[in-house]
């Protein structure tokens, strides 16, 4: 391009000419405002000048085309920009014409096209402000194509520019107010912004756009849900704008909004409504809080809280925090096990009313230490307590807590060590503690401290005895004055026949804190003692001895005795085993002897009944021949004895092409199901062959067993001639077919369940094996 001078100058970027175009569109102050007389005159000035049915005024902001007034076009408000008919007045000067929209391929996307007005006819005269900004256009249009005469051309461009002058007139009147109001909106060092009814946002902070990165062009006249994550976007629309849009205000509602460079910013935000005379929503101002750190900062404490009542549960000593009157505020998971309380019926309760319960003596003893720590003296003593693990010593350390105020004591924490160990160890050394030695002397283990003997080289070269219960003089039969200050492998030698192993042992556990456990048979006698080895001090190793013997005994008795059950199910089942084999044998010989007796019966229903006789020994000698085979003699596996037991039976019926087909998905049954199961299959299968196909060569009979909510389901089909009209399984008849149902309908009753049949398409015999 040329300047006034003829010199050639560049042309400001595109960007920058929008962005100033848009500045310019803000100045006016027009978007999402009320009709306006004079606008209405001028759109409809320019529909009678143009002879056009259809116009509109209307401005083009960063995303939308908002229509400030139109006639013809049905209460049409706004469209998208990106497919605007109106955008291509801001790619050149003048009045833009497109004759026929419908063969213009930029125009089908449009919004107008879109919206289904069936446009034909477009013509725009742009608004240009002085300054040379197209804020928007004022156009004409018509359903079918045509073009405008040179006047009307001029008309609307005529018409266009007192528009211009028009929003020019308007925004002189708006400016002493507005201008002000938005210059001081925009300069807050306030994250605001605010939307109007629709939920664009028409005014923004320079801070709200510094904070999340946005240009004012990028963000004014875009929908404010636009910058929030899709789970707020869901929040605000259905809990908060509902509420809000009732109330009229909203406050700290919690939102993610997005930055432009996609990172994720926690935000509260408050807000009022503005509405019109009418009651409708007009706009909203909203005021936005970044809570991203204070968030950040809440979860790191959550974390730390966590991480310290963690710690403060795994404290290998009672722990616990009360106010000045006593009351329990926290209490650990050693003290709920000291006092065998659940923390539910701890807290709250004053700390004489939880010792009145467990130990009122030891709380008279602590009373005048805790008066002291109210008065901000730390203190510390030893406390002889019962527990639910008995009678324990505890190191208590008392401290007052001044954290509210200097001076001014609101509680106080107290903590306290199991030290009956080391009570115990000193009992020799405190005649007058009477208590404790009871306790010491009274303990279910053996006790004993050794006191390591160390060479020139480090080494550990023996030990000698410092202290012992009862017990332990007991186990090792020896009398406590003689043992104490001799050495222990005097006392117990060889006791696994290594003296040396023993010695370098124990000097681990006194030297090192290498804690030992261990069983131990005295002598290779019968006599078996399991033994506990720790360092309560340096150069000291403790002993805690218990005779096992007892024990081992019984273990060996049970494993003696597991052998020989051992043996004797083995046996067992060997002998059921050859119990099954023997049975199946004789089974066959009497199939055999029946087999050999129908050869000399002439056909008939006595031959008819050895047949059905012969077929039933072979199922019931089959269960015994699966079970023999199988790998338990618990059960059968119902799936392959089915498919055997109808090999079995078509056997005969393959020479008349009847197929037989089987699904069963029930796994097992045991031998008081499986035999009657089988029996009940092959009078079906059996009879099914026999009336089922009477003058057919082929057919099919199918098998089905299922596991229903019931019990088992069984179905025997057939695709054959069906039964005779009438037919009752439990009918009077001396035929062997209607003996042999009769028999089935026993077994299935057996099984429990009750025999049904349907004569569609062939015959179906069904039933529920509730006890299979």
């Amino acid at each position: 391009m040329e300047s006034t001078l003829g010199i050639a100058v560049s042309a400001p970027p595109a960007d920058e000419v929008e962005l100033r175009r848009l500045r310019a569109l803000s100045f006016l102050s027009i978007l999402d405002t009320q009709p306006e007389p004079v606008f209405d005159t001028l759109v409809q000035s320019a529909a009678t000048l143009c002879g056009a049915p259809m116009a509109m005024l209307s401005f083009l902001g960063a995303q939308r085309e908002w229509v400030k007034s139109q006639t013809g076009l049905a209460g049409l408000r706004e469209l998208p920009r990106a497919a605007s008919l109106c955008e291509r007045v801001l790619q050149g000067p003048g009045v833009v014409e497109i004759p026929d929209v419908r063969q213009d391929a930029r125009s089908a996307e449009s919004g107008l096209a879109q919206a289904g007005l069936h446009i034909g006819f477009y013509a725009g005269a742009p608004l240009v402000l002085p300054g040379g900004e197209t804020v928007g256009c004022l156009c004409v249009l018509d359903r079918s194509p045509r073009v405008l005469e040179p006047a009307q051309r001029e008309a609307l461009a005529a018409l266009a520019r007192v528009a211009v002058a028009s929003l020019l007139d308007r925004a002189r009147h708006l400016a002493d107010g507005d201008r002000r109001h938005h210059w001081l909106y925009e300069a807050t060092p306030a994250l605001l912004h605010s939307i109007d009814g629709e939920g664009r946002i028409i005014e923004v902070s320079d801070a709200w756009l510094a904070h999340l990165g946005y240009e004012r062009s990028e963000v004014v006249g875009r929908k404010s849900s636009e910058f929030l994550t899709p789970a707020s976007q869901a929040r605000a629309r259905d809990e908060v704008l509902p509420a809000f849009f009732r109330s009229g205000r909203c406050d700290d509602i919690e939102y993610e909004f997005v930055r432009k460079d996609g990172r994720v910013v926690d935000m509260l935000l408050s807000a009022t409504l503005e509405r019109d005379d009418a009651g409708q929503p007009l706009r909203s101002l909203a005021v936005l809080q970044d809570i991203t750190e204070r968030k950040r900062l809440a979860a790191e404490l959550q974390r730390t809280l966590g991480d310290l009542n963690a710690i403060i549960d795994n404290v290998p000593a009672t722990l616990g925090y009360w106010d000045r009157n006593g009351v329990t505020r926290l209490a650990n998971r050693e003290f709920q096990a000291s006092v065998g309380l659940p923390v539910r019926q701890i807290v709250g309760q004053r700390l004489q009313d939880i010792f009145d319960v467990v130990d009122p003596v030891a709380y008279g003893v602590m009373a005048p230490y805790i008066a002291r720590v109210l008065e901000g003296q730390r203190q510390e003593f030893e406390l002889a307590m019962l527990t639910t693990s008995g009678l324990r010593q505890l190191r208590v350390t008392l401290v007052p807590d001044q954290s509210v105020q200097a001076g001014q004591v609101s509680g106080f924490y107290g903590l306290g060590y199991d030290i009956t160990g080391r009570k115990a160890l000193e009992l020799r050394l405190s005649d007058s503690e009477m208590r404790y030695r009871a306790l010491f002397d009274h303990l279910d283990h053996g006790f004993a401290l050794h006191e390591i003997i160390v060479g020139s080289d480090g080494r550990a070269r023996g030990y000698k005895v410092l202290a012992m219960n009862a017990v332990y003089a007991e186990l090792l039969g020896v009398s406590r004055g003689e043992a104490l200050g001799r050495g222990s492998t005097e006392l117990a030698p060889d006791l696994d026949g290594t003296r040396e192993g023993w010695i370098q042992r124990f000097g681990e556990v006194a030297l090192k804190g290498l804690a030992y456990r261990g069983e131990h048979q005295l002598g290779g006698g019968e006599r078996w003692l399991e033994v506990v080895a720790y360092q309560p001090t340096a150069g000291q190793f403790a002993l805690l001895v218990q005779d096992i013997s007892a024990r081992k005994a019984a273990e060996a008795l049970v494993q003696r005795q597991q052998e020989r059950l051992t043996h004797a199910l083995d046996e067992k089942e060997t002998l059921l085993k050859e119990v099954y084999h023997r049975v199946k044998n004789n089974l066959q010989v009497v199939q055999s002897l029946l087999a050999l007796q129908r050869r000399s019966v002439p056909d008939g229903p006595a031959r008819a009944a050895l047949d059905d006789s012969v077929q039933r020994v072979r199922a019931i000698a089959l269960v015994h021949e699966k079970l023999y085979q199988s790998g338990s003699l618990a059960s059968v596996s119902l799936p392959e004895y089915t498919r055997d037991l109808l090999f079995q039976i078509g056997e005969v019926a393959c020479q008349r092409h009847i197929a037989v087909r089987a699904d069963i998905e029930v796994a097992h049954a045991g031998l008081d199901g499986a035999i009657p199961f089988g029996l009940l299959v092959a009078e079906l299968v059996g009879n099914a062959y026999k009336h089922g196909f009477r003058g057919r060569k082929e057919g099919e009979v199918h098998v089905v067993l299922r596991p229903g909510p019931g019990g088992a389901e069984l179905s025997v089909s057939d695709d054959g001639v069906g039964l005779p009209e009438g037919f009752e399984i439990d009918g009077p008849s001396r035929t062997t077919s209607k003996m042999g149902l009769q028999l089935a309908a026993s077994l299935a009753r057996q099984l429990g369940g009750e025999l049904q049949v349907h004569s569609e398409h062939g015959t179906r015999f069904s039933a529920v094996l509730k006890r299979l």
